[in-house]
């Protein structure tokens, strides 16, 4: 039974701040334009566990993405892009809705999507698109809500790693390729890619590293399980094995986005399309003391691409230097479509920062949650961007992040900077609704599932 329900008072008022403040009322110019036939596609490709800095599309010195490459230089790249979460569930439950995890109260595999929230698939496809999904991971079976306004929902989670990108190509080209459908359509496709286990086919495998003796690649979720708290150490050689396997794994997957990009020019569909790539969050390297993801609030985790390309509509090899956000994603496709954008959508459309409307000295403000009173804040303030950290306990860390990008240095003072970011969450805190979202009954085999992918906590 869904037990949510809409609040008003104090999250209210909440939500009216937080829109002001990033600029999420409605974007100007917005309304019903012309018939869904006439409109364009949407295919929105999420990647699993993608950190943009591994990206050679991000200045990384290996040669990972040249897909991502040249699909940047046709649309724009944010230099700056984050995740709601370090998790996939939250993030994605963001993706596709516009709303905060303290908004929507998806915050781990036990919380299901509610049935309230109204979905990017649902908007477009009352609209008149067609809508599908293709994903390859647990976290996507059908219970879990992502499901919610798919006419065609395709769940790969149960095939071989190595075999499920394949598989995900094969069937979104199949989708994409429907003939007897006029309507234009939204495709969601999700690769489970770089995500632990790192067992990449031979000749991405050992690309960037001869290897060890142990861990084997089979083994990688089971090692990083048993060092992936702080204070568990790691070799550094073993560190840059890992690394290397990760960076495999990117390698492997970009050649999947080729045959898929590929596709869509076969298929005459790349000039009417609007693709969107990104991530759900990113991975850590002990970098803060870590392995694996879903822990911490760190950069490596949250930070994360956004690549948009839409021939002739979006200006072409544009590097945009403001944040953005998964947050943004759907108001900016209900924008770029024309589409009116529901009221407790939080997140802002983006066309004005490369439209030539958006004001360097507009605010801007990035949230991170693990669960209602675990999360970041980060701002653009007169005296630089900072990042502050709240603990589940409370515990506060402060960070400078011109001139400390990964967050690694915790500052001192700065107490006005400090009472500032406090405010802010206290702000994101109001516009969570007084009771939870919906629970879902975990089964025994999808706690196996999840074990096997490095998810222990979530399934004790």
């Amino acid at each position: 039974m869904n037990t949510r329900r809409t609040v008003f008072g104090a999250a209210a008022a909440g939500a009216l701040w937080l829109a002001s403040l990033t600029g999420c009322g409605a974007d100007p110019g917005e309304g019903q334009a012309d018939s869904p036939g006439s409109q364009p596609n949407v295919l929105l490709i999420s990647i699993d566990t993608l950190r943009p800095d591994h990206l050679d599309l991000y200045g990384y010195d290996r040669e990972t993405s040249p897909a991502l490459v040249r699909l940047a230089s046709e649309g724009v790249v944010y230099e700056r892009a984050y995740a709601p979460s370090p998790s996939t569930v939250p993030s994605h439950a963001t993706l596709f809705t516009g709303r905060l995890p303290t908004q929507h109260r998806t915050f781990n595999f036990k919380t299901k999507l509610p049935t309230d929230e109204r979905t990017l698939a649902e908007l477009l496809g009352v609209d008149g698109w067609r809508t599908f999904s293709v994903a390859s991971s647990v976290r996507f079976h059908v219970g879990s809500g992502f499901e919610q306004g798919f006419e065609e929902y395709v769940l790969l989670d149960k095939l071989p790693k190595n075999d499920r990108s394949r598989a995900v190509t094969d069937r979104s080209v199949a989708l994409l390729a429907a003939a007897d459908d006029a309507r234009p359509f939204f495709g969601f496709v999700h690769y489970f890619g770089p995500h632990e286990p790192y067992a990449a086919p031979e000749g991405f495998r050992g690309r960037w590293h001869p290897g060890l003796v142990s861990p084997v690649p089979e083994t990688t979720s089971r090692y990083l399980q048993l060092h992936r708290k702080p204070g568990q150490l790691v070799p550094d050689e073993t560190l840059d094995y890992l690394r290397g396997l990760y960076d495999g794994e990117i390698a492997y997957l970009d050649g999947e986005l080729a045959r898929l990009f590929a596709a869509l020019d076969e298929l005459d569909l790349a000039r009417d399309t609007l693709v969107i790539v990104t991530s759900d969050h990113g991975e850590e390297f002990k970098e803060h003391g870590g392995l694996s993801h879903s822990h911490s609030l760190h950069e490596e985790l949250l930070r994360v691409p956004l690549i948009m390309r839409w021939p002739g509509r979006l200006p072409a090899g544009e590097r945009i230097p403001y944040a953005a956000g998964l947050v943004d994603v759907v108001p900016t496709v209900l924008q770029l479509l024309d589409r009116e954008r529901p009221s407790n959508v939080l997140g802002r459309g983006l066309e004005s920062d490369w439209n030539g409307d958006r004001r360097p000295d507009d605010v801007e403000l990035v949230v991170g949650q693990r669960g209602p009173d675990h999360m970041s804040i980060s701002a653009r303030l007169p005296s630089g961007r900072f990042k502050l950290v709240i603990e589940e306990d409370g515990r506060e860390t402060l960070f400078r992040l011109d001139d400390d990008p990964l967050g690694t240095r915790p500052l001192s003072g700065h107490e006005r900077e400090l009472e500032h970011l406090r405010q802010r969450a206290a702000s994101v805190r109001a516009l969570a609704s007084l009771e939870s979202g919906e629970d879902l009954t975990v089964s025994p085999e999808m706690r196996e599932m999840l074990r096997e992918i490095g998810y222990v906590e979530e399934v004790r």
